[in-house]
């Protein structure tokens, strides 16, 4: 069970099992029973298997400080807010078979942007959304598009900026093609 040697807060009855190392909580069970706050974390909690959070798993979880490390799947049925940053590594050093994005301006022609309402409103986000349609996705972008273990698709919207930031460079070399050939018109007509 949980040693609470560290300086932390923890109400153990509600975790499973799991153990403090150093300043990281780890937990290695499959869900908590209630709703879970875990204050003055100083450094990592550190979950090694699924977690969900959300009715009726875990209604919440609090970490006052620190970070929290997902090692697999996390399932949040709910609104995500991040006092913070939400970050995504990204150093070149841990990259290989690294190639510039090409011809996706036509790729992103093929796609709608959309709002919708989501059938199960228990379940997914309530009221009108905006987005895209993830089998619209999966046929010029696949790596954007996951199946989940219920069989429906979810979209890597944030991987979708890379591929947005690539279309408007792509759409500003057509632009400024454009440029170069409406002043060589204009200098072929005497105008300036």
């Amino acid at each position: 069970m949980f040693n609470t040697a560290l300086d932390a807060k923890i109400d153990t009855s509600l975790i499973d099992s799991g153990s403090i190392v150093g300043n990281t909580l780890r937990w290695d069970g499959y869900s908590w029973s209630e709703s879970a706050t875990l204050t003055n974390i100083k450094d990592t909690v550190s979950v090694s298997s699924n977690l969900k959070i959300g009715s009726p798993e875990v209604s919440h979880i609090i970490i006052d400080g620190g970070d929290l490390a997902i090692a697999d799947d996390a399932e949040i049925n709910g609104d995500l807010w991040v006092d913070g940053v939400l970050n995504t590594p990204s150093d070149e050093r841990l990259k290989k078979n690294i190639t510039t994005l090409t011809g996706v301006l036509d790729k992103l022609n093929r796609l709608r942007g959309v709002t919708y309402e989501f059938k199960d409103q228990q379940k997914y986000a309530t009221g009108p959304q905006i987005g895209i349609i993830a089998q619209e996705l999966q046929k010029v972008f696949p790596e954007l598009v996951s199946q989940g273990a219920d069989g429906y698709l979810a979209v890597n919207y944030s991987q979708l900026s890379a591929v947005i930031l690539q279309a408007v460079k792509e759409q500003q070399q057509e632009i400024d093609q454009l440029q170069r050939q409406m002043k060589e018109v204009m200098k072929k007509l005497g105008m300036k």
